[in-house]
Parts: C-alpha cells; structure tokens; sequence
C-alpha cells in the first residue's frame, strides 16, 4: 500500500501472470506496460484505477491463491521526434522526458544513434517534452526554457504524435 514494490512478474503469450511468496496482508497490484518496446498501453492499478492512491488492496491470505485480480490495459500513445545540434547533427544519448501536464507522470527514453527518440505507453493528454543533451543545456518543446513556457503536445489513444523535434 505504500508504493514500495514487494515482487513482480511478467504475463505470459496467453496474459496469465502468477507472483508467490507474498506477505498475508492487503496489497496494490500495479499492471506496468511502461517497460514494454513491443507494445503500447496505458499501465494502470488493481481494479483499473490511474494511481496508485486510488488503487484498492487485494487481501492476501496465508497458504491460499488469490485469483481475478485482472486488468483488461486500454490502447496508449506515443510522442516521437529526432534530436540534433545546433548544425543538424543527430544526438545520441540525449534523454527525452515527456511530463503530463495533469498529473505526476513523466516517461523518460534516450535517443538513438540517429538522434530519434520513441516515448510510448502514454495515456492520452496532454505532456510537456523536455530534451537533456550529455553535456548540454536543457531545453523544453517549443525551444523554450521552462515549463511553464512549453509548448504542450496532445497525445491519443492509439496514436502517435510525431514531429516533436529538438534542434539543440
């Protein structure tokens, strides 16, 4: 219940999951597709809330298996973008973080060699992108210097929001 992360475990190709040896007592399950490359889906907690605040303990007893405790994940968005210096040159290893402009969540991704940059498993809204080159001065969308003066970028479910380029 308090955030800190006891097990976890990967779903299987059919989505069954199992995680054993837990404490007898009332836990939050987190289903995580941020981590997942090969797909895009928004993370959510146990039953199908965005926080975990919201979340509802799932009691768990000694000895016995606690079952149904299911998810059915909605369709997610992504931002994508390339980011280069000043001459145009791609930048590899620059971090790309996109914050929702509606709650705590911020999706981090480093850019790849040619400087482009995939943030997926993001719920739909809208996000503020800051780009963080190594070494280099930050910049947010927009070429602007701070969050509050950011350029915003809606994200849809299912879609992809692509464009958002960085030029640093």
């Amino acid at each position: 219940p308090s955030g800190v992360m006891l097990f976890s475990t990967y779903t299987n190709s059919a989505g069954n999951y199992s995680v054993g040896r837990l404490p007898a007592t009332g836990l939050k399950v987190q289903f995580y597709a941020y981590s997942s490359t090969a797909t895009n889906f928004v993370s959510e907690y146990f039953p199908d809330k965005p926080t975990l605040e919201e979340a509802e303990p799932v009691a768990v007893t000694s000895g016995q298996t606690t079952s149904g405790i299911n998810a059915v994940l909605e369709p997610a968005g992504g931002i994508t973008g390339v980011v280069t210096d000043g001459s145009g040159a791609p930048l590899e290893g620059a971090m790309v973080f996109a914050h929702s402009t509606v709650s705590d969540l911020e999706v981090h991704v480093a850019t790849d060699s040619l400087g482009v940059y995939t943030l997926r498993n993001l719920p739909p809204g809208t996000y503020k992108v800051l780009f963080q080159p190594f070494p280099g001065v930050c910049e947010w969308y927009g070429d602007k210097a701070s969050y509050e003066l950011a350029d915003t970028v809606a994200v849809s479910a299912g879609a992809w929001t692509s464009g958002i380029d960085a030029s640093l």
